[in-house]
């Protein structure tokens, strides 16, 4: 659902969803994946991690929905 925030959010944390594919936004695993994901598209974040945080899975992650308002 929409969060309709009016100035930028970051979210960010160790959210343990492994089966999340960041390159294509989407998950083998409906039940629990899919409605993270719905949450993180309608309210126009992205993720920012890129590269694997534990073994080969990205489970750090860094969401905005201002890409101005993150920097490395």
């Amino acid at each position: 659902d929409c969060i309709n925030c009016a100035w930028p959010s970051v979210l960010l944390g160790d959210f343990n969803l492994p089966r999340i594919c960041w390159t294509t936004i989407e998950a083998r695993e409906q039940r629990l994946y899919t409605p993270f994901i719905n949450f993180v598209c309608y309210n126009g974040f992205t993720q920012y991690v890129m590269q694997p945080t534990r073994e080969y899975n990205i489970l750090d992650l860094i969401l905005c929905n201002q890409e101005y308002s993150i920097a490395d």
